[in-house]
C-alpha cells in the first residue's frame, strides 16, 4: 500500500514497522477490501447533514471502521 510506504518513509521506518505500530488493523483491512471508501462517502453524507458540525468524513470512517472491527 502508497499510503503506509509514504508514512514509513516519513518516519524513517521500513513499511511493516509503520503497518505493525502505527496504522490500526482494521484501517488496511477496510482499505483492501474497498468498504474504507464507501464508508468515507457515508461520512460525507454525514458531515453534509450536520452542516459540517460533526466528524469530518475521515474521523468518520476511521470511527466506523475500528468500531466494526
Amino acid at each position: 500500500m502508497e499510503a503506509v510506504k509514504r508514512v514509513a518513509g516519513h518516519l524513517g521506518n521500513r513499511p511493516a514497522t509503520c503497518r505493525k505500530y502505527y496504522v490500526y488493523p482494521a484501517i488496511i483491512n477496510a482499505y483492501s477490501d474497498g468498504s474504507l471508501f464507501r464508508t468515507i462517502e457515508s461520512g460525507i453524507d454525514q458531515h453534509t447533514a450536520y452542516s459540517g458540525l460533526g466528524l469530518t468524513p475521515e474521523e468518520y470512517a476511521v470511527m466506523v471502521t475500528i468500531a466494526s472491527y
